[in-house]
């Protein structure tokens, strides 16, 4: 908004927002919203007897974009329901919205200033209210023997701008199930369209956390508390040191290198500092779990980049990846980031694998517990030739070292009840596997012979068959 004071009450900001001609241009006529505004009222409505400029306006919508009445599906079933239930003599007392009609919707956007019951402190609110219209119905009145015609709309979403002035906004919230709840960051300010551009003009941080791809642990109610990026990330993590340079580069970026640094030396995290300012990491990182698996995507994206590596080997890569960070953090030693080649980040592995067993070698004596959820499964592969459970932590581990592989890393896994682990063999393979569980069904999350060499596409579809068969169940545990 140009001459938008940053005082600027949210009152004024709402007669703004009915001045732009962009938006005004594409306001309901009278004479539609005669017809549909008495079905917008409910107890967050404003009385007929405010101010025309402070009245509630609606918009029409066809997905992201505004629509003039006149090019509007919605608009033509809705006269056409209307004029239908008017003529005729059949005794039909309602007609349902067709579904061609689903993504069209009216935007009602109000004002409304009130103290509150907790604080007892004056407030004003802009409320963004997103319906979609379900059918037309007869609307009687035990008051009245007039009948009228009531076009219904439901209420899937709403959004509030709360506070006193643009400067001291508090509130970004979002209505749910009859709760309020902060605005997460990766729900686009008022469903992503451009009625608060004017608000967010007026604010330079907030337009330029606007136009972040990331999908940020954030609400936008902390955003606003912020002044830049450096005095949000300080104010949002307290207890982390952020460098003077945080303002010229992207949140994400700022806190993918937050996340990762505790997991890297010194100088793989400069290494890997210098790649994300260089503008490589992807959006599609953050899409992630904000654990191991987001450092290891993180890496995967670094390894990908540093070693010029084929999206066919991304998926082997990854895993392997995971296993480092896991073992690192076993070891309680820091990620180097210094290998040159793809074999080389093999040899990386490989090395913590052995630092790995040294170390725990003289406490093999633990016997695995099962959870009941893997019974069935277990019961079943038992049955089947080739297939042997891992049952103990020594056996485990003379599996690591007969295949020269890092399976014993997963020992762990196994206690926690995350996996199993089989040995396969028939007349000419020998391979291990990796069962998990997804998605309330057992899935075979890795299969490697000796040296990690991969197995045939064939047996890859006999094991993943033999796992099929088997129905998941979950219950306690026992003993095996």
């Amino acid at each position: 908004m140009k001459g938008h004071s940053e005082e600027t009450s949210l009152r004024t900001l709402f007669q703004l927002l009915k001045k732009q001609k962009q938006i005004a241009s594409y306001c309901l006529p009278e004479k539609l919203k005669a017809k549909l505004f008495p079905i917008m009222c409910d107890e967050y409505d404003l009385s007929n007897n405010l101010p025309d400029d402070l009245s509630p306006f609606m918009l029409l919508c066809d997905q992201n974009k505004f629509i003039y009445p006149e090019e509007s599906n919605l608009i033509d079933c809705l006269s056409d329901c209307m004029d239908f239930l008017r003529s005729t003599e059949l005794p039909i007392q309602g007609v349902k919205m067709k579904e061609a009609n689903e993504e069209q919707f009216i935007l009602n956007i109000s004002y409304k200033e009130g103290i509150s019951q907790n604080t007892g402190e004056a407030y004003e609110l802009i409320e963004v209210l997103l319906g979609k219209v379900e059918d037309v119905k007869w609307q009687r009145s035990c008051f009245t023997t007039i009948d009228k015609l009531n076009v219904n709309l439901r209420t899937f979403k709403k959004q509030f701008l709360i506070g006193k002035t643009t400067a001291n906004v508090g509130l970004f919230i979002q209505y749910e199930s009859g709760k309020t709840i902060p605005l997460l960051f990766k729900e686009p300010i008022t469903f992503g369209y451009p009625i608060f551009d004017t608000f967010i003009e007026g604010n330079k941080f907030l337009k330029e956390m606007a136009m972040e791809t990331c999908d940020l642990p954030f609400t936008w109610n902390e955003i606003f508390k912020g002044y830049n990026k450096l005095d949000f990330f300080q104010k949002k993590y307290p207890n982390q040191v952020f460098k003077k340079n945080t303002n010229k580069y992207s949140a994400g970026c700022i806190y993918a290198l937050m996340k990762i640094k505790p997991f890297l030396s010194d100088n793989a995290f400069r290494k890997f500092e210098a790649f994300c300012f260089a503008k490589r990491l992807g959006s599609d990182v953050f899409c992630v779990a904000k654990n191991n698996d987001f450092i290891a995507h993180l890496l995967l994206n670094y390894w990908k980049w540093k070693l010029k590596l084929d999206e066919e080997k991304e998926e082997d890569l990854y895993y392997y990846i995971l296993d480092i960070i896991r073992m690192s953090k076993k070891l309680k030693e820091p990620v180097e980031l210094n290998v040159r080649s793809l074999n080389g980040l093999f040899g990386y592995h490989d090395d913590l694998v052995r630092k790995l067993n040294q170390k725990r070698i003289k406490k093999m004596n633990k016997k695995y517990i099962f959870t009941e959820s893997f019974k069935p499964l277990i019961e079943h592969l038992g049955n089947l030739k080739g297939y042997t459970i891992i049952q103990d932590e020594l056996m485990l581990y003379d599996e690591g070292l007969e295949m020269q592989h890092c399976v014993y890393s997963y020992h762990d896994e196994i206690v926690n009840g995350d996996c199993l682990i089989y040995q396969y063999k028939n007349k000419r393979d020998r391979y291990t596997i990796e069962i998990t569980i997804r998605n309330k069904k057992y899935f075979v999350a890795q299969v490697y012979g000796k040296c990690n060499s991969a197995p045939s596409r064939e047996l890859i579809q006999k094991i993943n068959l033999d796992i099929a068969k088997v129905k998941f169940s979950k219950r306690t545990k026992i003993y095996i």
